[in-house]
């Protein structure tokens, strides 16, 4: 697939200089709940954040392997514990370009890191005055850390 000129938004991908709805094209790959994606390091990638849980939440990566221009490979790179409309986000290229940065709520729940990772393995919640959790039991059980900002190599 091209770097520049496609453009992919929910199973569907289309010329973007100028836009002509009719040729917008149906994806001949299964992905759904897409929240966020970004085209990057010549492949597609997705954030999937599935209420429905019919699919892992988590960063995916779409790919064309056979240089037809379609994308036609789906990958999990990476699964995310999420709920709800907390939880992945979005995918952002980082400002150099060589990188990809995951973006969730508080919803998802924080997943294994490296050892090298900078962040801590060691949580907590600080607080002056007890806990009041929400009176009507949202988010009653989400505790630090409140949401997910992951920096990911292409692979």
């Amino acid at each position: 697939m091209t770097e520049v000129g496609k453009w992919s938004i929910g199973g569907y991908q289309c010329d973007v200089h100028p836009l002509d709805p009719k040729k917008v094209e149906k994806l001949a790959v299964e992905i759904r709940a897409v929240n966020g994606m970004v085209w990057a390091f010549g492949a597609l990638y997705i954030g999937v954040n599935d209420y429905e849980k019919k699919i892992p939440s988590g960063l995916y990566r779409i790919t064309d392997t056979d240089g037809d221009d379609q994308l036609d490979r789906v990958e999990m790179l990476r699964a995310i514990e999420a709920k709800g409309d907390h939880g992945v986000h979005a995918v952002v290229p980082t400002p150099d370009g060589k990188s990809l940065y995951l973006i969730c709520g508080n919803g998802a729940k924080k997943t294994q890191t490296e050892a090298t990772s900078q962040v801590p393995s060691i949580w907590g919640e600080d607080h002056l005055l007890p806990r009041m959790p929400d009176g009507k039991g949202f988010m009653r059980d989400v505790v630090g850390p409140g949401g997910i900002i992951a920096r990911t190599t292409k692979s």
